[in-house]
């Protein structure tokens, strides 16, 4: 797939870069430099891009990256702001997914839900754990492994 701008969220701007370099070695993108953009988070937790980053993402192909996608809010929520600067995402990139597809665009990833023994996520609704009264004690995310 061609590639104009790659956009790293949950602190894969190193591997965007690599991943950048090596589509830019041969292939369809043969020579043609790639950008590697991050969004920033507004006062209500918007992706935004700046002035100078913007012209990286309008009409542009982009291939979206994220470290972990266990249900595809994060990744729906960069499909909006997308949407918003008129960028085209043709690929979506992850080092963990629970998730096959987004918006009919495979996910791609390193690892799956299949590659973790016991991996299971239920909407809050549906949750066996939530329904037996049974409280989450701990959240993992971009920034680690919290207790609560």
């Amino acid at each position: 797939i061609y590639v104009d701008t790659v956009i790293c969220l949950e602190g894969t701007e190193i591997l965007g870069a690599f991943l950048a370099d090596q589509l830019s070695q041969g292939g369809i993108n043969q020579g043609k430099e790639i950008n590697v953009v991050t969004p920033e988070l507004n006062a209500v937790n918007q992706m935004i891009f700046r002035d100078n980053t913007q012209k990286m993402i309008w009409g542009k192909k982009v291939l979206l990256l994220i470290s972990s996608a266990s249900t595809g809010k994060s990744i729906n929520r960069a499909i909006d702001c997308l949407q918003y600067y008129s960028g085209d995402l043709t690929a979506v990139g992850a080092i963990f997914s629970a998730i096959d597809e987004i918006d009919g665009i495979e996910v791609r990833s390193l690892f799956h839900g299949s590659d973790i023994a016991g991996y299971d996520n239920f909407p809050a609704n549906d949750c066996p754990m939530c329904r037996n009264g049974i409280k989450v004690d701990a959240l993992v995310n971009s920034f680690g492994y919290s207790k609560i």
